[in-house]
């Protein structure tokens, strides 16, 4: 029940989260978005980058989009593209958040387990080593 309640808490009504489990469907549904690569030379730093872009405009001609997709989608309407990269690391890093703290919560869980095993561990290491 903790995991479900911080599953809610960090992903249930947050925008972005949201937003990719939509486009999850999107493609399911109506295929690969639209997008395009945009590549930069900057001469000063001496080097390119890349992007692959979405079209948020024809993003949002979808009507399956759940509320915070949507609102999600036209916050980045004015600019027209958002940038793969600006939506899958944050999501990255929130899916990262998560199961550090699900880590931390097993290792918490199994103390006692991981106590009782490194003792057992030691004690058949020790009768190897008297063979």
């Amino acid at each position: 029940m903790e995991y479900q309640s911080e599953i809610d808490k960090k992903f249930k009504n947050d925008e972005l989260c949201r937003f990719i489990q939509d486009l999850r469907n999107y493609i399911l549904h109506r295929g690969i978005p639209d997008s395009h690569l945009k590549a930069e030379l900057h001469q000063e730093r001496e080097e390119v980058t890349c992007a692959i872009n979405l079209d948020v405009v024809k993003l949002l001609e979808w009507n399956r989009w759940t509320s915070p997709s949507r609102i999600f989608l036209l916050q980045r309407e004015k600019d027209k593209v958002m940038s793969l990269s600006s939506i899958v690391t944050p999501y990255a890093n929130k899916i990262t958040e998560l199961y550090a703290w699900f880590d931390s919560l097993l290792n918490e869980y199994h103390s006692k387990d991981m106590i009782e095993y490194e003792k057992l561990r030691n004690d058949f290491e020790n009768m190897k080593s008297q063979k």
